[in-house]
């Protein structure tokens, strides 16, 4: 019963009250704590050895704490070692820059798309805020515009811009164009 009521707790916390963590320590600890208890045989009325239910529950805490920190080390250890070995470095990925291989390259972003830059290539022309165009197709709110004869699709900074409309670059985040109709 104590289990159910853990679980309960723990999936209260994963789906209904995330974030604070009370329903999910609490819950932690009931689970815990039912295992520990499923452990027990509470009751021997053995009188020749008076301590012996609470020896046999600190048995199974110490049983059980040995386990979460020989779990806690394994997975430290393999963390820091399994990325390197030869049997698994084609399998385990390890972030770029760490454990780089001779002879590799690292993979690199593309310096037009890095945010902060000023423009975008796009078919050989550059464009920049404030550029002017006319749109080819609707922008309800993505579509087409044409800027100095390339055709480039763009998003709308707010409401529908009709076909044939003049419009100006209002800003450029990453690889997307964004538009505002001019008046």
């Amino acid at each position: 019963m104590i289990f159910s009521i853990g679980l309960i707790c723990i999936l209260l916390e994963i789906f209904v009250i995330p974030g604070f963590g009370i329903f999910g320590i609490s819950g932690g600890l009931l689970v815990v704590t039912s295992i520990i208890l499923a452990s027990q045989t509470f009751g021997d009325f053995n009188t020749l050895r008076p301590g012996s239910d609470f020896a046999t529950m600190s048995s199974t805490v110490g049983t059980m704490s040995a386990s979460l920190v020989t779990v806690i080390i394994l997975a430290i250890v393999l963390n820091r070692f399994l990325p390197e070995s030869k049997l698994m470095s084609s399998i385990v990925l390890s972030p770029p820059g760490e454990h780089q291989k001779p002879g590799t390259h690292e993979i690199q972003l593309d310096p037009d798309l890095l945010p902060g830059k000023a423009g975008l290539k796009v078919k050989g022309l550059h464009l920049e805020v404030g550029m002017q165009g006319v749109t080819r197709s609707v922008l309800r709110p993505a579509g087409r515009v044409e800027i100095d004869g390339v055709w480039v699709d763009v998003i709308s900074e707010g409401p529908f811009i009709p076909s044939g409309a003049s419009v100006e670059i209002a800003h450029i985040q990453g690889n997307e164009v964004v538009v505002r109709e001019l008046t």
